[in-house]
C-alpha cells in the first residue's frame, strides 16, 4: 500500500515540477515583476536585485504610435566594459493617472523571445509617479527596473538620464530643468536609485529604436521629447552628476564627439557624428 501512495505522489509531482522549469513565466514572472516593481531605491552598491522574466503582453505593450524610429545598430547597444549613457529631456501636458504608464523609448527584439533590449518609461502608481528601465538580458534576466520618486510637474522640462557601468549598476538621474538654482546657483540631477547588473548579460538586440512620445520643442496633448542621446565612454569624463546635468544637449557639450552615438534633436535630426537617417512619423 504505501508503494503505491508512493508512486500515486512522485506521479502527480513530477509534471509540476518539469513545468516550473520548462515554462518559468508562468511560475515565477508575474510575481517577480511585481517585487520588482514595489523595490525602494537603495544605494546601487547594497543592493542586488532579483531579475525576472516577463510574459509577452508585459514586455511588448507601448503608447502605441512611434514617433522617430533608429534603425538597429551595435553602437546603440550596451559592451561589456565602459559606461552606458542614455538622457532624454521631456515635458508632459498632463501627468498619467493612477496606475497608467507613458513610454519614452524602447530597443528590444519584437519577435524573439525573451526580448532582449532596454527602454525608459514612468508610472505612476499610489499617489507617486516613478521613473521604470527595462533591462532585459538574452537569458531571459532582468526586466522593468521601478526607481524612487520623482517630483514630476506638468509644463516643467526635465530629463531623465541613464548611467551603467557593467562592473557596477544600473544608475538613475532625474532633474526639473525649470527649477530656479538654489542659494549656490546651481541645479543638479537628483540620484534616483540603482540596480546591480552584473550577472545579466548585455540587452543587445536587433531591435530598432523606438520613441514613444512626439518629438517637438513644443508640448503637445500629453508631452514631448524635446532631444535623446545615446553615448558610450570607455571611462568616466568627470563626476556622473555633473555629466548628465542640464540633460542631453548640455552633456553633448561634455563628451567626446567620438562617443555620442546618437542625439536626437527636437526636428527628429541625428545631430551626432553618425548622422544616421532616421524614420519619423507624424
Amino acid at each position: 500500500m504505501a508503494k503505491i501512495l508512493i508512486g500515486c505522489f512522485l506521479a502527480f509531482l513530477l509534471p509540476v515540477i518539469l513545468a516550473a522549469f520548462l515554462v518559468p513565466d508562468v511560475f515565477f514572472s508575474k510575481n517577480q515583476a511585481t517585487q520588482i516593481s514595489k523595490t525602494e531605491p537603495v544605494d546601487a552598491q547594497a543592493l542586488s536585485s532579483s531579475p525576472s522574466s516577463l510574459s509577452v503582453s508585459e514586455a511588448i505593450d507601448s503608447n502605441g504610435k512611434i514617433y522617430v524610429e533608429v534603425p538597429s545598430s551595435e553602437d546603440l547597444d550596451p559592451k561589456p566594459t565602459g559606461i552606458f549613457l542614455a538622457s532624454v529631456k521631456f515635458i508632459f501636458s498632463k501627468l498619467p493617472e493612477e496606475g497608467k504608464s507613458v513610454r519614452f523609448f524602447t530597443k528590444y527584439q519584437e519577435d524573439k523571445w525573451p526580448f532582449p533590449g532596454w527602454g525608459l518609461k514612468i508610472k505612476r502608481q499610489t499617489g507617486s509617479i516613478r521613473p521604470e528601465v527595462y533591462w532585459m538580458g538574452t537569458n531571459g534576466r532582468g526586466g522593468w527596473y521601478s526607481f524612487g520618486e520623482m517630483d514630476l510637474k506638468e509644463d516643467h522640462w526635465s530629463s531623465l538620464s541613464i548611467a551603467v557601468d557593467r562592473k557596477n549598476s544600473i544608475s538613475l538621474y532625474f532633474q526639473d530643468l525649470d527649477n530656479e538654482a538654489d542659494s549656490t546657483g546651481i541645479v543638479l540631477p537628483k540620484f534616483v536609485g540603482g540596480f546591480t547588473v552584473s550577472e545579466i548579460p548585455l540587452p543587445v538586440s536587433q531591435g530598432s529604436l523606438k520613441l514613444l512620445l512626439p518629438v517637438s520643442s513644443k508640448n503637445s496633448d500629453i508631452g514631448s521629447i524635446h532631444d535623446l542621446l545615446v553615448a558610450r565612454l570607455e571611462q568616466p569624463e568627470g563626476a556622473m552628476l555633473k555629466l548628465v546635468n542640464g540633460g542631453p544637449s548640455e552633456m553633448a557639450q561634455r563628451i567626446k564627439t567620438e562617443n555620442i552615438n546618437l542625439w536626437v534633436d527636437a526636428r527628429g535630426r541625428d545631430r551626432s557624428s553618425k548622422a544616421r537617417k532616421l524614420i519619423r512619423s507624424e
